[in-house]
C-alpha cells in the first residue's frame, strides 16, 4: 500500500486524500444499515486532521444513534454517495475522529475489516469477518 491514497464520490465533486488506512469498522447498528442500504456499513476510522478534502461542503444529517450518541452523517448533494459518519461531542466543534465510507476508495488500497460492532443485529446467515475485533458497544 502507498502512504497516501485518493478517493471520491461517484460524480467526483468530493475528493479525498488520506494516509493508508489501518482501521476499518463494519458497523451493524440499525442506523448505519439504513444509511448504507445494506446489512452493515464499512468505515475507515481516522483522525479528522489527516483528511485532505476538495469540494463543496457536503449535505449533513444529525441523528441520535442506537448508542445514544449524536452522530453526523454526510453525503454528496449531487450523486448521493455517503461520505462520513462522526460523533458530535460539542455543538459547533469539529470532531477529532471521522469515519470515512470505505467505498470512496479503491478496494485494493484499503485495509480489510479490523473491527465489527452491533453484532446482535446480524442476520443468522451472516458471518463475522475473519480476524476482526468485536467491539461490545451494545453489550454484545
Amino acid at each position: 500500500m502507498s502512504t497516501q491514497i485518493h478517493g471520491g464520490c461517484n460524480c467526483g465533486q468530493h475528493k479525498f486524500t488520506i494516509p493508508s488506512p489501518t482501521e476499518m469498522n463494519l458497523c451493524h447498528c440499525i442506523d448505519c444499515c439504513k444509511w448504507a442500504g445494506a446489512f452493515h456499513s464499512a468505515h475507515l476510522m481516522m483522525s479528522t486532521s489527516v483528511i485532505k478534502s476538495e469540494g463543496p461542503t457536503p449535505k449533513t444529517y444529525t441523528v441520535k444513534a442506537d448508542s445514544g450518541n449524536t452522530m453526523e452523517r454526510a453525503w454528496c448533494n449531487n450523486c448521493g454517495a455517503g461520505i462520513w459518519i462522526r460523533q458530535i461531542e460539542e455543538e459547533g466543534k469539529e470532531p477529532e475522529r471521522t469515519n470515512l465510507k470505505a467505498g470512496l476508495f479503491e478496494r485494493q488500497e484499503v485495509c480489510g475489516p479490523t473491527m465489527e460492532n452491533w453484532m446482535k443485529n446480524m442476520m443468522p446467515w451472516e458471518t463475522p469477518a475473519k480476524g476482526t475485533k468485536r467491539q461490545a458497544v451494545d453489550g454484545n
